[in-house]
């Protein structure tokens, strides 16, 4: 084990819950922790119940990381999802818009034909 820095002859042996303190036999004796008898445990359960409240914490976080990966993986699908529709949206506005074009060059020949059609109906009788 670690020896105490207060007292480097010593072996650390005890750990207060209360103070959160690391302690030998010899501080145990000296200090004030001995009115926090129901908070002393010895270093192995301390050890023992950090390490249970690191696993803990760890499981949880395993199962937060696994909960944002599903709601990222859901976030990405929608990304995509409405990349796709605008990308759609975008194809059928572009569509639509050459037909109207089509439409109204189709609408443009035939008003030039009238026109050139009543010209000469116009001006044949005046040759």
């Amino acid at each position: 084990g670690q020896n105490c820095p207060l007292h480097q002859s010593h072996k650390i042996t005890t750990y207060c819950e209360e103070c959160h303190e690391i302690m030998c036999h010899h501080c145990l004796s000296t200090s004030d922790h001995s009115q926090h008898k129901k908070h002393l445990v010895s270093i192995a359960q301390a050890a023992e119940m950090k390490r249970k409240t690191v696993e803990d914490l760890r499981s949880g976080l395993l199962r937060d990381d696994g909960i944002l990966m599903q709601a990222l993986a859901k976030v990405t699908t929608a990304i995509k999802s409405l990349h796709d529709r605008a990308e759609s949206v975008s194809d059928h506005v572009t569509e639509f818009f050459n037909r109207a074009v089509d439409d109204l060059r189709k609408r443009e020949k035939e008003v030039l034909d009238d026109l050139d059609k009543l010209r000469l109906a116009k001006l044949l009788p005046l040759e």
